[in-house]
């Protein structure tokens, strides 16, 4: 069953166009901010497991750092590779909280 999980408060969010780690209950998440909008995603690669956190928003798409693989923030799916979806956590603001659904 999932649950809700503060993972900070909305100032310590990425600002528009960039890319942070959050670490929730053991999982990397790596959260951006593409238009207005924060989406969360496995801060692993499934490529070759680089972070995603250290990769940048490249035409509204996470880019990795490694390979360039690139993921559309809020479907998790790659632009080249359809097997190579990345996991999406569903984020929500409460108040000044970011909760991530786990």
């Amino acid at each position: 069953m999932s649950q809700w999980v503060r993972i900070g408060a909305a100032s310590e969010m990425p600002a528009e166009g960039t890319v942070k780690a959050f670490e929730v209950q053991g999982t990397m998440i790596c959260v951006a901010r593409v238009h207005g909008q924060l989406t969360g995603l496995n801060d692993e690669c499934p490529h070759q497991g680089a972070p995603l956190s250290e990769g940048a928003i490249e035409d509204g798409r996470i880019v990795c750092s490694w390979h360039g693989w690139s993921f559309d923030p809020k479907t998790g799916a790659e632009l080249c590779n359809p097997l190579g979806a990345a996991t999406v956590y569903p984020l929500r603001i409460d108040g000044d909280d970011v909760l991530c659904e786990v």
